[in-house]
C-alpha cells in the first residue's frame, strides 16, 4: 500500500454532486486530487477495467472539456 497522496488523480470536473462523491472518495483513499473545474458543466465519467495486467481506460465527454497545457500547470 502506498502512503495517503503518493498517487494524484486529475482531471477535468465541472460544480456539481458527482464532483463532491468523486472529491469525497478520494479524500477517503488517501488519494491527492487536482481539478480543473467548469462552472455550470457536468462532471463527465471514466470507466476502468482492471483485469490482472491488463488495463482499459475510457474517458466520457469530460475529457473534451480539459483545457491545453492544465497538466503542465498543475502543481502535484
Amino acid at each position: 500500500m502506498l502512503p495517503p497522496n503518493s498517487v494524484v488523480y486529475t482531471g477535468c470536473v465541472g460544480d456539481d454532486e458527482l464532483a463532491e462523491q468523486l472529491k469525497a472518495a478520494n479524500k477517503r483513499e488517501g488519494l491527492h486530487e487536482v481539478y480543473q473545474v467548469k462552472n455550470g458543466e457536468k462532471t463527465g465519467a471514466c470507466a476502468v477495467i482492471i483485469t490482472g495486467h491488463h488495463r482499459f481506460v475510457d474517458f466520457l465527454p469530460f475529457l473534451e472539456f480539459l483545457a491545453k497545457g492544465f497538466i503542465l500547470q498543475a502543481r502535484w
